[in-house]
């Protein structure tokens, strides 16, 4: 993995790798995994090394980011990195806070914007899949326009969900998740010092 000097690189590598906050505690098949905000890599080599049979599509909005991401997964044919942005639809998206720590930009539309929107129900499609063995998410507080859309199509073929939580940054990202969730049989199976995961019964 390329790191950058000075940056929070060094802190999430162990966060991902020392302290397992994307590892599922349970025998996962996956033939795809979406990792929403996906940095500079760390969880999609996490994922690859451990489910080698996935295709993993990793979408990260901010170009240092993104660039680093294709540094560190030109190696892994089976990762497909994307420059973008998951939101509630398509469209364009801009980076709110450009004074950000690296691992935690916010995007916000803007139609000057050169970051690109996509749905779930649109990376599905893109997958060329018809399940989504496991999203992971840290997308720094859109989760709660993510759950407050109509996502019933995409969560009632998703089997595992990884996700942080940021009601610290936006309010009811937890509301909005477990609402969204409810109808589906999820349950809570893990839970680490950032991240939950949920599975369907």
């Amino acid at each position: 993995m390329h790191l950058r000097a000075g940056t929070t690189d060094l802190a999430i590598f162990d966060q991902i790798f020392a302290m397992q906050d994307c590892a599922v505690p349970f025998a996962l098949r996956a033939s795809l995994i979406i990792d929403g905000g996906a940095h500079i890599g760390c969880a999609a080599v996490y994922y690859a090394r451990r489910y080698r049979n996935a295709r993993i599509v990793a979408i990260e909005a901010e170009r240092g980011n993104y660039e680093m991401l294709k540094q560190n997964v030109a190696s892994l044919p089976n990762i497909v990195p994307i420059h973008g942005a998951l939101w509630s639809e398509g469209g364009k998206l801009a980076i709110a806070d450009p004074g950000a720590q690296t691992w935690a930009f916010q995007v916000t539309e803007s139609a000057e914007g050169d970051i690109p929107a996509f749905t779930i129900d649109d990376i599905l499609a893109m997958s060329g899949q018809t399940e989504i063995g496991l999203l992971k998410l840290d997308i720094e507080g859109t989760e709660a326009r993510v759950f407050a859309a109509d996502c019933s199509a995409w969560l009632s073929r998703t089997h595992v969900i990884n996700i942080e939580l940021h009601d610290r940054l936006v309010p009811n990202c937890t509301g909005a998740f477990l609402a969204a969730i409810a109808p589906h049989g999820f349950s809570r199976r893990r839970r680490t010092q950032h991240n939950v995961v949920v599975a369907r019964r």
